[in-house]
């Protein structure tokens, strides 16, 4: 099996993002939740990537 991994990868994972960076995005989107407002995929996507330092298309969100 040939499994590349991209060296960007390693960077940005030091470090991993930690509970806390994961529970505030928690936070914020309980925020908008607690506003009426639905959570949409942008805000997810923001939320997400701001916690773990990358997108999901980077393979960051763990």
């Amino acid at each position: 099996m040939d499994v590349s991994i991209i060296t960007k990868h390693f960077i940005a994972l030091d470090p991993i993002p930690g509970p806390a960076a994961i529970l505030q995005a928690g936070m914020h989107l309980a925020e908008l939740l607690a506003e009426g407002r639905a959570i949409e995929a942008t805000a997810l996507r923001q939320a997400m990537t701001a916690a773990c330092g990358g997108s999901d298309a980077d393979g960051l969100w763990l």
